[in-house]
């Protein structure tokens, strides 16, 4: 399985990209999967940061971009979201050099995947955490 990073806003904070790259390769490291499954397999998942500069909610967000599925209500580290299908989006907000950004996080997996894959993305899910590099209250007080 491959892991694809997509575009990352430009005002995102080297230490954000850096921690959303470790948390994913660390969620992966901590599922216990054949390593030869692995890498025989040809399935991918791929995690998008998107701007969300109307600070619309994920339902809203997901209406406003004229998508036309069926997207179900789901929570994830606290924050809204939206699945339809293969494809969550998550709208959570982040503090980067004292700024507020509200991003839709979207995470995704191919067609046709095999029961690993279902299996890590639900993983990715579960135990996905935001504003890691929050170590104080009061970060979000203007």
């Amino acid at each position: 399985m491959r892991l694809v990073e997509t575009t990352m806003p430009i005002f995102m904070s080297k230490p954000l990209k850096l921690i959303l790259i470790l948390l994913t390769f660390g969620l992966l490291s901590l599922l216990s999967f054949n390593s030869a499954l692995a890498a025989a397999s040809p399935d991918a998942i791929a995690i998008r940061v998107i701007p969300n500069t109307e600070h619309y909610s994920a339902r809203r967000w997901y209406a406003e971009q004229g998508f036309s599925g069926s997207p179900q209500s789901l929570i994830v580290d606290g924050y809204e979201a939206v699945r339809d299908g293969r494809t969550v989006y998550v709208n959570a907000a982040n503090v980067a050099d004292n700024n507020l950004y509200v991003n839709i996080y979207l995470i995704s997996y191919n067609q046709d995947p095999e029961q690993a894959t279902i299996d890590i993305f639900s993983q990715i899910l579960k135990r996905w955490n935001f504003n890691t590099n929050l170590t104080s209250p009061g970060n979000c007080v203007q």
